[in-house]
């Protein structure tokens, strides 16, 4: 989720998970079956592609978790902090870090480690979405009636 118009719509069944192109129209990737797997909760809300690292996907639940869905033989990570849903996710254009925000009106920065390594607190609302300003390394992030900007 962002506040632009998105690039790609993801449609998400039980498995495969395909990512269908706006401008094309037609599949742009279909992603392996294990990506998405049934014993995750139920209730995903956001899912956000790392650009660079080993790690397919972050993906944000109705219970406040996030679960990043790892390549290769790593295993996976599941980051706990959020007190109520995430509805958005975004990870920095470098892949080192993702941020999330929430119903809880805060936002988390997580490191590939799986840590919350900084939380940001200020709006009145649920946070709606939420991008980084790749050119400044600044946040922008939105809930009813507010935007702010984030240094």
């Amino acid at each position: 989720m962002s506040c632009h118009l998105p690039v790609l719509i993801w449609h998400i069944t039980k498995i495969p998970t395909t990512i269908w192109s706006i401008v094309a129209k037609h599949v742009q990737v279909s992603l392996p079956t294990t990506c998405i797997e049934t014993r995750k909760p139920k209730g995903v809300l956001c899912i956000a592609i790392n650009p660079v690292y080993k790690v397919c996907m972050a993906i944000g639940f109705k219970n406040g978790a996030i679960y990043l869905q790892r390549n290769g033989d790593d295993g996976d990570d599941v980051l706990i902090g959020h007190t109520k849903p995430v509805t958005c996710l975004e990870w920095h254009p470098s892949g080192d870090y993702l941020i999330s925000g929430s119903i809880d009106k805060t936002i988390r920065f997580w490191n590939l480690d799986g840590k919350c390594v900084r939380i940001l607190r200020g709006h009145k609302f649920a946070i709606t979405c939420i991008a980084w300003v790749k050119k400044t390394g600044m946040i922008t992030s939105c809930s009813k009636h507010e935007h702010k900007l984030w240094s």
